[in-house]
């Protein structure tokens, strides 16, 4: 393999996970708007659950995501990173 398709192997391989955990941060904060919203329009007496699993949905979708406020990467530096043992074999 030459360095270019190599570099463009790892290069195709981050995109794929990066898209893919994309998709899955979307989803856990679709399910936290929809709780929030479920929570606005709930009885008193079960609002709080609504709202316990809109913060889960919240936590689920920073999990995925690998950010926290100190962070300035982005989602691509995090993926690269946490998958650098694994990507080794494209260099």
């Amino acid at each position: 393999m030459s360095s270019v398709n190599v570099s463009t192997t790892k290069q195709k391989v981050i995109a794929l996970l990066v898209e893919e955990r994309k998709r899955a941060i979307d989803t856990a904060y679709h399910y936290k708007q929809d709780f929030e919203t479920k929570a606005k329009n709930a009885p008193k007496d079960i609002r709080w659950h609504y709202e316990k699993m809109a913060d889960y949905s919240r936590q689920l979708g920073n999990n995925i995501s690998g950010s926290n406020a100190l962070s300035d990467d982005t989602i691509e530096e995090r993926v690269a990173g946490e998958y650098e043992e694994e990507l080794k074999e494209f260099e």
